[in-house]
């Protein structure tokens, strides 16, 4: 993790990306803005981590990670004016989603609880009730995700055996 001094240098900056900072697309996923943040990511990640190993080999993680990450950064530096955020929640809500389809015969009320804690976040973050602590959540990081999430899951729903 890297702390908040080191923020500066490796979170999103849409304005030092064009100009050429392009580690920022990788980085800004592994900073966070303090150490609340970043405990709230792990144990949402180690939560979805559970349910999506049960269904899928660490190989589909990590090029769902991998995918995620590409698609949010990708969206920030051309989709959106927004200039900086910092974090894995756009790439959590991206997993989630993808629980949500893993789960969806086994376990179809944990699967809608999930979608109603993912819908319900993106809705409070839109309405600016985003999380106990003072920046605003880059809402936008968590619907893409979101969307590559049900991308990704439907495509491995359709493909069962890719995923192992």
């Amino acid at each position: 993790m890297v702390s908040a001094y080191w923020l500066p240098f490796f979170a999103f900056d849409r304005t030092a990306v064009l100009r050429g900072e392009f580690w920022r697309l990788a980085t800004c996923h592994l900073t966070h803005l303090d150490h609340q943040h970043a405990l709230l990511n792990a144990v949402g990640c180690g939560l979805v981590l559970t349910v999506l190993r049960d269904s899928m080999s660490w190989k589909t993680i990590t090029a769902g990670v991998i995918i995620l990450a590409s698609a949010i950064s990708l969206a920030s530096v051309v989709l959106w004016v927004r200039t900086d955020f910092a974090g894995f929640s756009g790439i959590l809500y991206g997993l989630a989603t993808m629980a949500v389809f893993a789960l969806r015969r086994r376990s179809p009320w944990l699967a809608g609880l999930i979608a109603t804690v993912l819908i319900a976040g993106v809705v409070l973050g839109i309405a600016g009730y985003s999380r106990p602590w003072t920046a605003d959540v880059a809402v936008h990081t968590h619907v893409v995700g979101m969307a590559v999430g049900i991308w990704l899951g439907n495509w491995i729903r359709r493909n069962p055996s890719r995923a192992r």
